[in-house]
């Protein structure tokens, strides 16, 4: 089984868009994060690993692009080819341009698949089982505006820092995350991504609910056994002589059942009296044991 990063790719990479600037969305998003070539904005290769090469491939192919492919150690290098750069050149300079902006904000679909794009490309995902966190990791500083803008104009609002001339776009709130999974329709991570977020909340609130019960049991038992002490004290004294008959009463089931709470307590009491009753009467036993 593979990480939660690598599921999501494949979902991806099951769904080639069918429009023309659909796929070129796609192909650019993949393209932007690599650093630009000297004389561009924005790169004409990229590097990519066993399974989403072949997928690059195929979309370059469908949009009549021709490719030069280099294996490396552990990725392989597409490149377009020669005869295919200044088309790919044409197309792709637009997302660069002063008017990008407001072509992308008229197209919801070409920002849903520039960032599908950049996430196959670049693109990370904790186990949200662990923590909740996206990051694309951008070499083309170009890039970053562009990546930002859109993510903006979602709801979605990232942070940024730079490692080895990196930019890293990292967004860590679960609305953020669930919200991105929408956008680039992974649906089926969208859907196991919300089933883990109301699991750790459901066991978020029930351990919330134990340790304060906790908390309580344990307060309650500090203090019953402070009054047991108190009380005990107060009886053998000389001064439990003077005392009413309903606090002698209340000190002595105290004494004998020092783990109830005050609701319990008050219903042993002959006649069974109130929680507040008996709360008043602790209140009143402590202050004049404290006296003596």
């Amino acid at each position: 089984m593979g990480s939660f990063s690598q599921d999501i790719r494949a979902e991806i990479m099951r769904q080639i868009p069918k429009g023309l600037t659909e796929r070129q969305a796609l192909l650019a998003g993949i393209f932007c994060c690599e650093r630009p070539d000297r004389d561009l904005k924005f790169a004409t290769s990229v590097e990519a690993e066993p399974g989403l090469d072949e997928f690059i491939l195929n979309l370059m192919s469908l949009l009549s692009y021709k490719a030069e492919v280099k294996k490396l150690e552990s990725t392989v290098k597409i490149s377009v080819a020669p005869e295919s750069r200044q088309a790919f050149i044409d197309d792709f300079s637009m997302c660069f341009s002063e008017k990008s902006a407001d072509y992308l904000s008229s197209s919801m679909e070409f920002k849903r698949n520039f960032l599908k794009g950049a996430f196959l490309c670049c693109g990370y995902c904790s186990d949200p089982q662990k923590s909740y966190r996206i990051e694309i990791h951008v070499k083309n500083s170009n890039s970053v505006s562009l990546i930002i803008w859109m993510l903006h104009s979602n709801d979605i609002e990232p942070s940024l820092s730079v490692r080895d001339n990196v930019t890293v776009i990292r967004f860590r709130s679960g609305d953020s995350v669930s919200t991105f999974f929408a956008l680039i329709g992974a649906n089926k991570a969208f859907l196991d991504f919300e089933s883990i977020r109301v699991d750790k909340d459901i066991k978020g609130k029930v351990n919330r609910a134990v340790n304060c019960d906790s908390g309580n049991a344990k307060r309650q038992a500090d203090a019953g056994a402070r009054r047991t002490a108190l009380f005990t004290k107060l009886l053998a004294s000389e001064e439990s002589a003077s005392l009413p008959k309903e606090l002698l009463s209340a000190a002595q089931v105290l004494i004998d059942n020092p783990g109830l709470s005050i609701s319990e307590l008050g219903a042993l009491m002959d006649p069974p009296i109130s929680k507040s009753g008996m709360n008043h009467r602790l209140i009143k036993l402590e202050e004049i044991a404290s006296e003596l």
